[in-house]
């Protein structure tokens, strides 16, 4: 998992412990959903298009909330090869296509299986969009904090 660290947000840090558990909850996700737009915008734009449904699933989702730590996740559903487009995560990573080698007589195996390149779609929108995202994650906070 990726981490990013934020500088000089120390103030806002303080400013939250001062809040209710419910409105910190509240412009936490407020805050975290705002950030994860750019990524889904990005990931919709180079999603590759057969039928159309994997560009259609691509969402933002409420992650698990550990230790008062929220999150939310970009993509087809809130884990990899879940959900109705199941293999949006095979084009993202890749896959082989063809059936498994049998091992035959004398210990002999065959293998016929063909390796289909990844077309990743949701890194590279995570990677040009991150420092975007943290930007308005914490301007995000920060408003919500001033009002």
């Amino acid at each position: 998992m990726n981490e990013i660290e934020i500088t000089g947000i120390e103030n806002v840090c303080d400013r939250m412990k001062e809040l209710s558990d419910k409105a910190k909850g509240e412009l936490g996700e407020k805050a975290l959903q705002a950030g994860a737009e750019p990524i889904k915008a990005m990931a919709i734009a180079l999603c590759p298009v057969k039928s159309g449904a994997t560009k259609e699933a691509i969402a933002i989702h409420k992650g698990n909330a550990r230790d008062g730590q929220q999150s939310v996740v970009v993509g087809t559903s809130a884990k990899f090869f879940t959900g109705k487009v199941f293999y949006s995560a095979f084009v993202e990573l890749g896959h082989y296509l063809g059936k498994r080698a049998r091992i035959k007589f004398f210990g002999k195996t065959t293998e016929n299986r063909t390796f289909i390149e990844p077309k990743p779609f949701m890194r590279p929108a995570y990677e040009a969009n991150k420092e975007q995202s943290v930007k308005i994650i914490t301007d995000t906070l920060k408003e919500g904090l001033d009002a």
